[in-house]
């Protein structure tokens, strides 16, 4: 067995630069659209997505309709980024 080692530098959101922020807000929206069911806050993109016959832009009504709410999700988990906004997971 080897073990690793090695140290990262790790930010909150509000700590991230406004480029930081842009790339950890879309990787947010992106994770939204793969878990979304009924219960979501965001499930009425769903249905205007569907009733405009346009479900690929799911991912965008999410990042920019629903700006404040997934910064409010992002912070209540107390989520971890790297400098360029890329989530944190060891």
């Amino acid at each position: 067995m080897e073990t690793i080692t090695k140290n990262y530098k790790v930010y909150r959101f509000s700590e991230l630069s406004d480029e930081a922020k842009n790339h950890a807000l879309w990787d947010q929206a992106n994770f939204e659209t793969e878990i979304i069911n009924e219960e979501s806050p965001y499930y009425e993109a769903v249905v205007q997505m569907e009733r405009m016959q346009t479900p690929w832009f799911l991912g965008e009504t999410i990042r920019f309709d629903y700006e404040e709410l997934l910064i409010d999700t992002i912070e209540a988990n107390d989520y971890k980024f790297l400098e360029d906004g890329t989530f944190f997971n060891l």
